[in-house]
């Protein structure tokens, strides 16, 4: 929907999804399908190591998702 939004319409076709309505969900950032890696890092990881080098504060990057998805690489 936008960048901090977004609407999972379930398919017509999924016997499970019949009857449900769409479903919205809040994110601190949404980012589209084709964005590059470096612009999600730059966005959402790159400050917290900008206030851990210069500040002293603490940080925490956690990835979550399914095996084989990526999440050691990113």
């Amino acid at each position: 929907m936008n960048k901090t939004e977004v609407l999972l319409i379930p398919p017509e076709d999924d016997l499970k999804a019949r009857n449900r309505v769409p479903e919205q969900f809040g994110f601190a950032r949404v980012f589209p399908y084709n964005a590059e890696q470096g612009h999600i890092f730059r966005t959402t990881t790159m400050p917290l190591v900008q206030d851990l080098l210069k500040r002293g504060r603490d940080a925490l990057v956690f990835a979550y998702g399914v095996t084989n998805s990526g999440k050691t690489f990113t």
